[in-house]
């Protein structure tokens, strides 16, 4: 899993092992909090700026959070990113809307 991990630009995660891999591959990650757990890790990591209470998520806090984190992405590749992480962006924040 870490091999896999390791080779992504972004994880986006609600489940906790998600962002733990993501984290121990050096990916960067944006965690989507659902409970004390995820709270808790990303204290003990120190990485409260990639957290989004689930409560709270919304198409532009995540997209600016992903932005923020692709910034590094090769340029050439950066606008297929974007448009691609701007479209999962808005599925994945309707999804989680119809379970709040």
């Amino acid at each position: 899993m870490k091999y896999i991990y390791e080779k992504l630009d972004l994880v986006i995660s609600m489940m906790l092992h998600s962002s733990i891999f993501a984290y121990s591959s050096g990916t960067n990650f944006i965690n989507i909090a659902y409970n004390e757990k995820n709270y808790a890790f990303m204290r003990l990591i120190n990485n409260m700026g990639n957290l989004i209470d689930m409560r709270k998520v919304d198409f532009n806090k995540l997209y600016s959070k992903c932005l923020k984190l692709l910034n590094n992405t090769n340029e050439a590749n950066a606008m297929v990113k974007k448009d691609y992480f701007r479209k999962r962006i808005d599925e994945f924040v309707a999804d989680i809307k119809m379970y709040i």
